[in-house]
């Protein structure tokens, strides 16, 4: 089983269709502000925006991924699939595209923030960190 979703490096973010930010859950950041900061984020060449296209090159999907060589890791702060083409394989897909990114990067480890934490844990093989996200609000 496969989604059959090819994924190709984004430099413009407008082509990111905005429901596939809106459906992340719980979301961690502003749309707008996402759109409004994306030129400078996406010309650090240590962020990489990248799209899910179908055979019509329409884009279902979207993720976006940092390295971080302090740490040297590699960070997914996004990734949001069409709802049509969940639970088809696009973990296992997507595992293999952050294995590639983390072997041209040579990072030690791959982390990200979800909600699903079990989901990551039996598709992709991710562990759990040593690390507790806290957070203080105003």
């Amino acid at each position: 089983m496969g989604t059959a979703l090819k994924f190709v490096k984004v430099t413009d973010i407008n082509v990111i269709p905005r429901y596939l930010f809106e459906q992340v859950k719980p979301r961690e950041f502003d749309i707008d502000r996402l759109y409004q900061w994306a030129p400078v984020l996406f010309k650090n060449p240590l962020n990489l925006l990248g799209a899910f296209i179908d055979k019509e090159e329409s884009v279902k999907g979207v993720m976006w991924s940092s390295y971080n060589p302090i740490n040297n890791k590699l960070m997914v702060h996004v990734l949001s699939v069409d709802r049509g083409y969940q639970n088809k394989g696009i973990l296992r897909e997507v595992l293999g595209i952050l294995k590639k990114l983390q072997r041209s990067t040579q990072a030690e480890a791959v982390i990200g923030l979800t909600s699903r934490p079990r989901a990551m844990e039996r598709q992709m093989g991710f562990g759990r960190s040593n690390f507790v996200l806290m957070e203080k609000m105003k």
